[in-house]
């Protein structure tokens, strides 16, 4: 099956041997060939991406949790809320350098959380506070899109947080990144496949005019050999898409290939493996 890969990029003699060999073989061939693309994919992804996303997320879970100050007790009785500090009571968050560029330049904030029992809850407050959350008395206000959206405590609400509970809290959902390893294999995986086995639809449309290109120059062919012959002469087709999508992971190249020129290249791997088909015969008068 590995060698099979090479000859589909290249091999007249091989092409010449498809015609006398059924459907399944091909598709035998397509679905090993994709197998090993997905794998290689999923791999390369473990290996380099998800290091990088885990590690930044228990980082940033890690300054999240520390930036609660381990002497406050905050208190919503009743719908009303109180601290054992004089307000206002500021939570800066020492993570944010951590976040992304794209995720910060439109809300540049100082603050994580600013309680301030004294103050009413408004829009004019919530932009001075200079933070993600501001808590009132019985308001929480937080940037919503691009609007600020101010929501009532409701009555019955009631509920202590202290340092010790939010050390507990953090511990649990730090907990579930681990099964992003599991969830990464999974999803990259399944992504490459999926995607390359429904390609398979797309390779009907071009075997089309693989057909018509085989015509033109004479070959001897039927579309369901055009579509088999399709099957192997996409193989540098997938395998330049697993380069470049490798590339654009490490930031060596962002460039997709489009449906035409992926066609193209077909165009040339079916031109010069097929030049050893039988030419049609036109009856003479």
């Amino acid at each position: 099956m590995f060698s099979n890969i090479i000859k589909s990029i290249y091999n007249p003699v091989f092409y010449q041997e498809l015609k006398n060999k059924p459907l399944s073989f091909s598709f035998k061939y397509y679905f090993f060939l994709i197998l090993l693309v997905s794998v290689i994919f999923t791999v390369v992804v473990m290996a380099s991406f998800v290091p990088t996303v885990v590690g930044y997320m228990n980082q940033f879970g890690a300054d999240l949790i520390a930036s609660y100050p381990s002497d406050l007790e905050l208190t919503i009785k009743n719908g009303e809320v109180s601290t054992n500090k004089p307000n206002p009571v500021v939570i800066a968050f020492g993570g944010l350098d951590q976040l992304p560029t794209e995720v910060t330049e439109d809300n540049k904030k100082v603050n994580l959380v600013v309680i301030d029992t004294d103050k009413a809850v408004t829009v004019e407050n919530f932009v001075a506070a200079d933070t993600f959350v501001l808590i009132g008395k019985n308001e929480v206000a937080m940037q919503d899109d691009e609007a600020v959206k101010i929501v009532k405590i409701g009555p019955t609400t009631s509920f202590k947080i202290t340092d010790a509970d939010v050390n507990n809290y953090g511990a649990k959902a730090m907990s579930w990144i681990k099964i992003i390893y599991p969830i990464a294999v999974v999803g990259s995986f399944l992504y490459k496949f999926i995607f390359l086995t429904f390609y398979l639809l797309i390779l009907l449309i071009s075997a089309v005019f693989v057909f018509l290109l085989l015509y033109l120059f004479g070959r001897r062919v039927s579309y369901g050999k055009a579509y088999q012959v399709t099957l192997h002469a996409v193989t540098l087709v997938i395998v330049l898409d697993l380069i470049l999508s490798i590339s654009s992971m490490f930031g060596l190249a962002s460039f997709d290939l489009t449906y035409w020129m992926n066609l193209v290249i077909v165009f040339v791997l079916v031109f010069f493996n097929t030049g050893s088909y039988k030419p049609v015969t036109v009856p003479q008068l």
